[in-house]
């Protein structure tokens, strides 16, 4: 099977690299809209937010499809089938009360089946059974309570739907990688033990017997069998002392050690004792608040407590974290406390496991291993944990012990490599100064050459909160950055091929770092004057100035829109091309320049740049342009939505004829 990662450009750009067992094969650049994108065996897709699903044949390295599937209000999990010719692509009704499962053959290029009235919005991945349904278990139905499973046969549609236990819709079940079983942690019981020891009595907060030696707490778990649904047994699949576990009153924080340590007991052993039925029906959950009233425990507030801190149990991910499938589907690792156990679905278990050389970690909410990054799954029952700096391997076979520390010589323990040095500051830090040999056309087209050298990611590292100082150096004249390019745009006409080559040479550095600035408090664009005398000097540069629009910061950065443009229109008049980029600008959404349009319509004079032309073309044009940024909506900022509807918007109503009609055309455009 192939794999796709995907790598922003600035705003508009993404590059896609495809790989096979680590091997690069392909890379393209597609437009940065994407929501989405996967790999399948000789295919990849990649879907923005308009909702079209673009299909790319990897062996051939091109384009090869594309299909359209509406969104709704968000992307649903999308999955490829096992023999990877397939896509399945979850569209949610607008209610959100049903799905329609698509499936699309990724050779073929289109939809071959779809299924509507799945019941719920899917928020977990499907998984493939052997006979190849899915297995849908992420469905959220609101207001219906249990957990809805369902399975799909995605060739004919045919399905099954089943309810499991009738607790709060919010829980969730974990299939296993095959579909085949279901695992549901279980709040409905909570064994407990102890290891020996002489009986202790618990006095103050906790006046409760104790049990005799140091005492554990069992966190279980449920495997169910999928698809008929038939529950096939509880496993206790670890074992906590009262320490380990998140209560939600707190105690350490509040009370000194000892009596913190006394408080928790009192409260674990009033849940396990109200969980202590032996025969408690699987499908159930845990009992309201009231359930735990005791001689201790018998404020409203404190049961509030009591049933917080057994919903800890189920929703904290400090507590009892699946954390993967062995590769078989036979046995899964779980974390509670950052140890790591590996627990068999036949109900073997092997220790919590932490690293000797790691240690462990106190803090005043829990007593814990040390923290991971995350964990890969290894044949065998082993897997492989990595830290900030090194990888170990952990043996997960069964075990009597609670807990074992793996020792040094047994961990496999794999050092990170070290982190480059930090490269030398810059002795020159954020100045920028280059020299100018005088004002003759070769002299300043020399210096914007050597200026344009020195863009590279480099220059962004020197930066100082995000501004660079430039200057140019005339003998013992310092020039700023702004009089000098102004200067150039009245006297140096010939200098505009080099500052084509210096704008072009900072946008792509741009993309691959940051945008910098001038003045970034008061919202100077580092180049700004530089695109504007390119702009004055050559009206053929506005794909340039374009695509420096397009690194520019649209919060922070105010030239651009707010002179730059402005200064263009007044240069060179309303041609077409300037009709179209003056509408990229605003659907562009430079929110905190352009924060009333009516400035475009009017002060620039859109408005009389269009009254004599035709509408409905004027609407068509803008609407093929940009379409997909229109549709998308990618480029709204809070209340700012840009583009078309800010302009229906800040324009005073009624709106004269001829915008009514432009603004009628483009939406029926659109909505076509």
């Amino acid at each position: 099977m192939l794999k796709i990662d995907a790598r922003r450009h600035g705003d508009d750009v993404t590059v896609m690299t495809v790989t096979e067992d680590q091997r690069e094969i392909w890379r393209f650049e597609v437009d940065d809209d994407w929501l989405g994108c996967g790999a399948g065996r000789d295919h990849v897709w990649v879907g923005d937010r308009d909702g079209t699903i673009t299909l790319y044949d990897a062996r051939q390295r091109r384009k090869s499809g594309a299909v359209f599937v509406p969104r709704g209000k968000e992307w649903q999990p999308a999955s490829i089938s096992r023999d990877g010719r397939r896509l399945y692509l979850f569209q949610p009704i607008e209610t959100e009360e049903s799905s329609t499962l698509h499936v699309i053959d990724l050779e073929a290029g289109r939809i071959v089946a779809s299924h509507a009235g799945i019941p719920g919005h899917l928020d977990a991945y499907p998984a493939e059974r052997p006979d190849g349904r899915l297995l849908l278990t992420g469905l959220k139905r609101p207001g219906t309570p249990g957990i809805t499973v369902v399975t799909i046969d995605p060739a004919d549609g045919e399905r099954t739907e089943e309810v499991l236990g009738d607790g709060p819709p919010s829980d969730r079940v974990i299939a296993s990688p095959d579909g085949r079983y279901l695992l549901r942690r279980d709040l409905t019981m909570m064994p407990r033990r102890s290891l020996g020891g002489a009986p202790r009595r618990l006095f103050g907060f906790g006046r409760r017997s104790g049990q005799a030696g140091e005492v554990h707490y069992g966190l279980v778990w449920q495997v169910w069998e999928a698809s008929p649904l038939r529950f096939v047994r509880r496993i206790v699949a670890q074992w906590m002392r009262a320490e380990e576990l998140l209560d939600a009153f707190y105690f350490g924080t509040r009370l000194p050690p000892a009596e913190a340590a006394r408080c928790r007991r009192a409260l674990w052993d009033t849940v396990a004792d109200t969980l202590g039925a032996p025969n408690a029906p699987p499908e159930g959950g845990p009992p309201p608040p009231e359930a735990f009233r005791t001689d201790i425990f018998d404020e409203d507030e404190m049961l509030r407590l009591v049933g917080d801190s057994v919903e800890n149990l189920r929703t904290s991910p400090l507590i009892s974290k699946f954390r993967g499938w062995q590769p078989d589907g036979e046995a899964f690792w779980v974390a509670t406390a950052h140890y790591l156990t590996c627990v068999g679905l036949d109900g073997s278990v092997s220790p919590r496991l932490s690293l000797e050389r790691k240690g462990l970690e106190s803090t005043v909410v829990l007593e814990s291993a040390c923290s991971f990054k995350d964990i890969r799954a290894l044949d065998g029952r082993k897997a492989e944990v990595r830290y900030d700096d090194g990888t170990a391997i952990l043996d997960g076979a069964p075990s009597s012990d609670i807990v074992r520390a793996v020792p040094l010589e047994a961990d496999q323990w794999c050092a990170a490599p070290p982190p480059p040095p930090p490269a030398a500051p810059d002795p020159r830090g954020n100045r920028l100064s280059i020299p100018l040999a005088g004002w003759s056309g070769a002299a300043v087209e020399e210096a914007i050459d050597a200026l344009a050298a020195e863009m590279d990611v480099s220059l962004a590292a020197r930066a100082e909160e995000g501004e660079v100082c430039l200057t140019f150096q005339d003998g013992e004249e310092s020039i700023a950055e702004t009089a000098f390019f102004d200067r150039v745009a009245e006297q140096v006409p010939s200098a505009a091929p080099a500052l084509r080559r210096l704008i072009e040479r900072f946008v792509a550095v741009a993309r691959d770092s940051e945008f910098l600035f001038s003045d970034a408090e008061n919202g100077h664009g580092f180049l700004s004057h530089a695109v504007l005398a390119l702009g004055l000097l050559d009206r053929e540069a506005l794909p340039v100035i374009q695509s420096y629009g397009r690194v520019v910061d649209r919060e922070h950065e105010y030239d651009f829109a707010g002179l730059v443009v402005p200064r263009l229109i007044a240069a060179h008049g309303w041609s077409d091309a300037m009709i179209d980029f003056v509408f990229w600008v605003m659907i562009r959404n430079y929110f905190n320049t352009l924060q009333d349009f009516t400035i475009v319509w009017q002060d620039w004079g859109l408005r009389d740049a269009l009254i004599a032309q035709d509408p409905e073309v004027v609407a068509r044009r803008v609407a093929t342009l940009h379409r997909r940024d229109l549709k998308s909506g990618r480029f709204a900022a809070g209340r700012r939505k840009g583009g078309l509807a800010q302009l229906a918007s800040d324009i005073a109503k009624p709106h004269e004829p001829w915008l009514a009609a432009f603004l009628r055309e483009a939406k029926r455009c659109l909505a076509a």
